[in-house]
């Protein structure tokens, strides 16, 4: 063996070495950053529990303007049920499966998007607007009992045409 082919084996284990230490290295970082994770995740989920225990909550800032709003309209002095009342919606639908939304009187349902015939929501905001007129379950809606007619004219990003928006409006009016 000569002088070049002993120096060659040499730096081959250098090499071996140092790329072992290099992955060693890696590992140690990605395990740090993977404890460090797992520590920040622990601390906000024990804050998160310790400040609100019921998960997410509106800010305060939404709380006192719904507070303003509510001296505003003054809706808690008024005695509605919405019986005899009917309302078209138009909007992105309506998720008749919500626990809150069981029971309502939906005597209308028009899908001008794609053309479903039964009711559905694949946006959310249509939900959202007629659960604040009539849920009657966890969460109360203003008058439960209105007769509801609901016109899908929003697609699934919540944006819609003109035309397909007026075209349901038009078909509320004859309902």
């Amino acid at each position: 063996m000569t002088n070049n082919e002993l120096n060659l084996e040499n730096n081959d284990v250098l090499d071996a070495k140092l790329l072992s230490h290099n992955q060693s290295i890696r590992v140690f970082v990605v395990i740090s950053i993977g404890i460090l994770l797992i520590l920040t995740t622990g601390y906000l989920a024990t804050v998160v529990i310790k400040e609100n225990p019921f998960g997410p909550r509106p800010s305060d800032f939404a709380l006192e303007y719904q507070e303003d709003y509510s001296t505003l309209i003054q809706g808690d002095d008024l005695d509605l049920d919405g019986e005899g009342v009917r309302v078209c919606i138009v909007d992105s639908g309506i998720d008749t499966s919500h626990s809150d939304l069981k029971d309502i009187n939906l005597v209308a349902w028009r899908d001008f998007i794609q053309e479903q015939p039964e009711p559905y929501d694949d946006q959310g905001h249509g939900t959202s607007m007629a659960g604040i007129l009539v849920a009657d379950g966890w969460i109360k809606g203003i008058a439960p009992a209105v007769e509801l007619i609901v016109a899908k004219a929003l697609s699934s990003v919540g944006s819609g045409d003109d035309g397909i928006v007026a075209d349901a409006i038009d078909w509320c009016v004859e309902q």
